[in-house]
């Protein structure tokens, strides 16, 4: 089992690592200065090197072929797309820190201040109409690329698209939430993974393909935070419970899950070891989210910008609380893992992201 996880883990954690490649990509796209921080072709090349990256989060298919941990694409082709991206990117950096400042700095400097002023030559009357008029999805993009707050807009996007994509994942393909129940013995544990050998390797593979858009969403979300009247520090201590919270909260869930369907002949009651510890560290970490909602609803209450509403404040935390109060000696009852005020798993989880993205879709006006 030990070795199982340790090259399950070491295989399927690229889901950040494509988040940061394809988020610089679209950075790279929207970059519409004179004289772009980096070309095109570094665009391209990102979002290649995420293509590459995206088998491997599916290395819990199979324990031989193209896909396992030793296989041509969870282990060959993901590495070296690693190795030369370092390559690449450093190059690409070093030729951009050394040699390659721009020649008419004084030129873009007026430029970006009338940009910002909206009088060159019309350019922001021009796309403020462009904002409001056109199809759904041409605003959306205006917004994404030339509005004033993209970075709220970008925030909400990944959320809407990550959540639309979550749920279907883990409910129906994988069938992971709600959660079973605690009691149950060791055959109806077997016989929970058995039914799931293969739904299980599918939606949570998906589920590491994409989760690097949450980070995305909390970094940008930390980002807007320091447009309130309120210490960085708010921020920071965001940014940095949400990024440690990923791991236990949701990562060693899947982990673990997937280590438990590789093996069919595993036995019963390391199967059972790791029935309890997925979903003991799935619901007995929320405590941690509960933190950092407390922290974004302090600094929402607390800010004279009102770059969030402050109406809203004390949801961002109420849909958390019930699943922080963990305990473990219950196998039945409300706290237990499948109880009603654990949330079912997933449904306290659908709650909060609806108010996060409210709050964001609020923020834009």
């Amino acid at each position: 089992m030990l070795n199982d996880f340790a090259w399950i883990t070491f295989t399927i954690l690229v889901p950040f690592l494509i988040a940061q490649s394809v988020i610089l990509a679209v950075a790279i796209y929207f970059d519409d200065q004179p004289r772009p921080i980096f070309s095109r072709w570094v665009a391209h090349f990102n979002l290649l090197v995420a293509a590459a990256l995206t088998p491997a989060a599916f290395v819990g298919l199979s324990l031989s072929g193209p896909l396992a941990w030793d296989g041509v694409l969870s282990f060959w082709v993901k590495n070296v797309a690693i190795g030369v991206w370092v390559v690449v990117m450093g190059v690409v950096l070093a030729r951009r820190c050394i040699g390659s400042a721009p020649k008419s700095r004084g030129a873009e400097q007026n430029w970006t201040a009338r940009e910002h002023r909206g009088d060159s030559a019309g350019v922001g009357q021009q796309r403020r109409g462009h904002a409001a008029s056109g199809p759904t999805h041409r605003r959306i993009a205006w917004h994404l690329r030339h509005g004033p707050k993209r970075e709220l807009w970008l925030a909400w996007s990944t959320l809407v698209v990550f959540y639309n994509l979550f749920f279907p994942m883990v409910f129906v393909v994988a069938q992971v939430q709600p959660p079973p129940a605690p009691a149950w013995d060791l055959a109806t544990q077997v016989h929970y993974f058995h039914e799931r050998h293969l739904g299980i390797p599918i939606g949570l593979g998906f589920i590491f393909a994409i989760t690097g858009m949450t980070a995305v969403n909390n970094a940008l979300i930390a980002y807007s935070m320091r447009r309130m009247s309120i210490s960085r520090a708010f921020g920071y201590s965001y940014l940095l419970i949400y990024s440690l919270s990923a791991l236990p909260g949701l990562l060693l869930l899947c982990i673990a899950l997937i280590v438990a369907t590789l093996r069919p002949e595993r036995d019963p009651k390391v199967l059972g070891w790791l029935y309890d510890f997925a979903f003991l560290s799935f619901d007995g970490t929320m405590g941690v989210f509960l933190i950092g909602s407390l922290i974004w609803m302090v600094a929402i209450l607390i800010d004279k910008n009102r770059v969030f509403p402050s109406g809203s404040a004390i949801s961002t935390c109420a849909t958390r609380s019930p699943r922080s109060s963990w305990r473990p000696a219950g196998s039945s009852g409300g706290v237990c893992w499948p109880g009603m005020a654990r949330s079912h798993g997933g449904w306290t989880w659908s709650c909060s992201a609806s108010t996060k993205s409210r709050l964001l879709s609020c923020s834009f006006r």
